[in-house]
């Protein structure tokens, strides 16, 4: 009778390990999204400074160039804040693709028990 009590037990313990290491899973992959969600707000609110900087610079690097060129330089302007908007979204993923590589070192890593 005491071998079925220590059966029992241990199909019981062998059950709620198998739930705690699927909670574990579940709570990584939780932690996870949410550490990614993380970096891209980062990753936004680094490349919406940038942005803002580059126009700034570009204004005056603008007015200082314009006189020197042709009096029609309209298209010159808006072309060359088009660049700048079109390398925005690169330059955001090359700063998350950092932030997050960063971040993942630092992590500490969860281990299961075999």
């Amino acid at each position: 009778m005491k071998w079925v009590k220590t059966s029992r037990s241990k199909k019981y313990i062998k059950q709620q390990k198998a739930e705690i290491e699927q909670k574990n899973f579940e709570l990584q992959e939780t932690i996870d999204e949410l550490t990614r969600v993380k970096v891209s707000w980062k990753a936004k609110a680094f490349t919406f400074i940038l942005a803002i900087v580059l126009f700034v610079l570009v204004d005056l690097v603008l007015e200082v160039v314009l006189p020197l060129l042709p009096k029609n330089n309209f298209l010159l302007t808006l072309g060359v804040k088009m660049l700048i908007i079109f390398s925005l979204r690169p330059v955001e993923n090359a700063i998350e693709h950092y932030l997050l590589k960063k971040v993942m070192k630092k992590r500490p890593t969860l281990k299961t028990a075999s």
